[in-house]
């Protein structure tokens, strides 16, 4: 698939559509064009403060996906990130350089890993098995 599809995607908060995403609804409509279905995370959030639980998004996903090393990263595999001491991003890898993703306020776009608000947040990438 190619990924520019997924660029100008509208934020919404719990989105998964062409329509409106989440940084967690891009991956899953990325994921599901390609026939791996992930599961909606917000259904796991018992409180308020579990969207901030690292071990609740990878526990996630460990059904269908191992963690790989950043060398080893490619195309369409799952970044995690880790913002203001908060583990609460997930983004799609592009290249050593780049990524695309949903932010609040903006639509869906390329970031560059070395950005200022992305520089040295990357907390880990998930591949499909």
């Amino acid at each position: 698939m190619d990924l520019t599809r997924l660029i100008g995607v509208p934020y919404k908060w719990a989105g998964y559509s062409f329509e409106g995403c989440d940084c967690w609804g891009l991956c899953r409509i990325y994921y599901e064009m390609k026939g791996i279905l992930l599961p909606n995370i917000l259904t796991l959030y018992t409180n308020e403060e579990d969207h901030k639980d690292m071990k609740m998004v990878k526990n996630a996903i460990k059904p269908k996906f191992k963690q790989i090393p950043y060398e080893s990263a490619m195309e369409g595999d799952i970044c995690l990130f880790n913002i203001a001491g908060l583990p609460i991003h997930v983004s799609i890898f592009l290249d050593k350089k780049t990524f695309i993703h949903s932010t609040e306020g903006n639509t869906s776009s390329i970031e560059r890993f070395s950005s200022f608000k992305y520089r040295n947040k990357l907390d880990s990438i998930w591949r499909p098995i």
